[in-house]
């Protein structure tokens, strides 16, 4: 049996089987299709392992990196167009078991977790480098061919999450002093007590409220830099 497609298919068309007294969509039959076992559906492998594959691409990125439950391992996805079930993947020269049943890896730490035509998740080791660093080799086997890529891939660099805000500077032109407003930020803990560094620069004044999830909100007593800065610009300039 062979079929024909525009040649922009992607997918398993629907193929009915008809004869004189009834007809059958095959595509909703559990049969023995490409040794998968048990037996499956055309329709359930449309997602994994189609009848016309796009051409296959491979983007050189890791794509939702991030940790593993396990804080030793990660976790990201390979992305890109035609990829087929069962290729083989290394990370740091080392393979990841090609199944995604977990029971069929119990001699690998590193594996595929789940496995599209646009996409492979997998789980690997921590590179243990800073920023971590890693070389990924991918190669599956085609209809006529062997098709593979590879391409090195480091952590971005992220900049620390910022945890205060400046909500008001009030200056004094009296007391030549600020109050400035700040509000910060600090998760999973109480914050009760603040101070300015070093102590002679400012104090705090009154006490510290809270503000949403893990916010907190106090005002400090400093010297007015703004003021101080101007009265810097109009002090005479000595002539040498």
């Amino acid at each position: 049996m062979r079929f024909s497609m525009a040649s922009d298919y992607v997918g398993t068309p629907n193929i009915t089987l008809v004869t004189p007294e009834k007809s059958s969509a095959l595509n909703f039959i559990e049969l023995l299709i490409n040794n998968h076992r048990p037996n499956t559906m055309l329709r359930d492998l449309i997602q994994t392992e189609p009848m016309f594959m796009p051409a296959f691409t491979l983007q050189k990125e890791l794509f939702d990196f991030r940790k593993d439950a396990d804080k030793s391992y990660r976790i990201a996805r390979l992305r890109g167009t035609g990829l087929r079930r069962h290729a083989e993947i290394w990370i740091n020269n080392v393979p990841l078991c090609k199944t995604t049943m977990a029971e069929d890896c119990t001699s690998y730490d590193q594996r595929v977790l789940r496995q599209t035509t646009g996409d492979y998740e997998i789980r690997f080791r921590n590179s243990g480098t800073t920023p971590e660093k890693y070389s990924i080799r991918y190669r599956q086997n085609a209809i006529f061919d062997i098709e593979a890529d590879e391409f090195d891939y480091t952590e971005p660099v992220r900049a620390p999450a910022k945890e205060a805000f400046l909500m008001n500077y009030a200056p004094n032109a009296t007391t030549a002093e600020a109050a400035v407003d700040v509000r910060f930020k600090k998760t999973g803990l109480i914050v009760r007590s603040a101070k300015v560094s070093p102590v002679e620069a400012g104090h705090i004044v009154g006490g510290i409220t809270t503000e949403g999830n893990d916010g907190f909100r106090a005002t400090f007593r400093t010297p007015d830099l703004i003021q101080r800065f101007q009265r810097l610009r109009r002090a005479p300039r000595k002539m040498t």
